[in-house]
């Protein structure tokens, strides 16, 4: 925890966390937060279906159901997208996730 002085974590060099959590301790999207986006693919196959890809949060829709827009990093470009549903298990395709720990 900073010092009650501290208005920064440049002075004490901490580094301080603030995620909001819901009743069930899972984390709240938030307009900012780095998340993963699991991609369509193309139909000509170039790219391919449930590749992960970067994405920041725009606007969170619907707290309660995970429902975010989202601009997605990709490699030729970003996207924009709206209306985008969680899915925890990070396997299905046009729907975001938060990051794999590694």
């Amino acid at each position: 925890m900073l010092p009650p002085t501290c208005k920064c974590e440049i002075c004490c060099g901490e580094v301080v966390k603030f995620e909001r959590k819901s009743e069930d301790n899972k984390t709240i999207p938030s307009v900012g937060r780095i998340v993963h986006y699991v991609a369509y693919g193309t139909p000509g196959g170039e790219f391919l279906a449930g590749a992960h890809r970067a994405a920041i949060i725009t606007e969170v829709i619907d707290e309660s159901t995970h429902v975010v827009s989202l601009c997605v990093l990709n490699t030729t470009g970003m996207f924009f997208n709206t209306h985008i549903e969680y899915d925890s298990t990070a396997e299905k395709p046009g729907t975001w996730h938060w990051p794999e720990r590694v």
